[in-house]
């Protein structure tokens, strides 16, 4: 049962106009979702085969990933979120290894030990040495 907002009269829920005063009720338009665009299996495959080429395969999909993330708006939202999660991981698994490159650099220039004589040592001389791996 609803009621009717200009003369407050009740009347079942299938009217469309008031029976005592006359007024038109009020009709809630219901939304429909916009048809989402699917994106099929053969879609995602070539995305990821063009990261397998060597230097110029990852140029490019860096390059897709920011026109994916960051370029046009008529991409679907769950799609520009993947690229941005994808540019997210790399930029962390670069920063891992600057970090861990920096402290490689770090200890063979404080350590005292030159990258020859790191390279150099072998199992043979830890053996010798006393140390077993």
């Amino acid at each position: 049962m609803k009621y009717c907002s200009t003369c407050g009269a009740s009347m079942p829920d299938e009217d469309i106009v008031c029976t005592n005063c006359g007024a038109a009720v009020n009709q809630v338009a219901v939304q429909k979702e916009p048809a989402r665009k699917v994106v099929g299996v053969w879609g995602y495959i070539w995305r990821n085969l063009i990261m397998y080429i060597p230097v110029v395969g990852q140029i490019l999909y860096l390059v897709f990933l920011f026109i994916a993330a960051f370029g046009s708006k008529d991409k679907e939202e769950s799609f520009r979120n993947w690229a941005k999660s994808q540019l997210l991981v790399m930029a962390i698994i670069l920063g891992i290894a600057v970090l861990v490159g920096l402290i490689m650099l770090v200890f063979f220039i404080l350590g005292g030990v030159s990258a020859r004589e790191a390279l150099s040592y072998t199992t043979n001389d830890a053996v010798a040495g006393g140390i077993v791996y």
